[in-house]
Formats: structure tokens, sequence, C-alpha cells
């Protein structure tokens, strides 16, 4: 009998990010789902709340040099002492 192959989970979703624009962070936030080849759908979270403020599609061409991280505490670590930390804008 043949196995069937599990469909493979996109590394992406779940996953949480840093945008950076003019060299200083930008925006926050975490990999909802893919939209299609290429294509994520995001949250943005405020960085005075946390909260989701919106939700975007956003290219993979436009995220070489976002910064992506496992769970929401290495994003949040990051920011208060880690890269994200002097980047600050």
């Amino acid at each position: 009998m043949e196995k069937k192959k599990r469909p493979t989970k996109d590394p992406l979703i779940g996953k949480y990010f840093h945008t950076l624009k003019d060299g200083k962070l930008h925006n926050q936030g975490q990999f909802m789902d893919k939209v299609s080849d290429g294509y994520y759908t995001v949250d943005i979270f405020s960085f005075i709340t946390g909260f989701c403020t919106l939700q975007k599609i956003a290219s993979v061409a436009d995220m070489k040099d976002w910064m992506i991280y496992k769970t929401r505490e290495d994003m949040e670590h990051s920011y208060q002492y880690g890269i994200a930390s002097r980047i600050k804008g």
C-alpha cells in the first residue's frame, strides 16, 4: 500500500516579522496565510498596543530585508534588546 504524502506546511505561516523602511523599523506582524505563489496575507501589529491594526497582502519580493522570527516572544525580545532595538525609528 502506497503512503499518501501529507501536504507540507508553508514555513512562513505563523512566523513573526519586522519590516524596514529607509533602514529603520517600519512594521511588525505575523504571516497568516499563503494567498498564492509569492504572496501572503500578513497581520500588522501596532508598536504601541501590540494588537493587529491591519491585514494586508505582502509580496515575497518585498520581504528581502524583513527580519523573521519563530515566535512572538523572539520578535518582542529583538525589539527590546536585540538587533531591532538598535534600528528603531
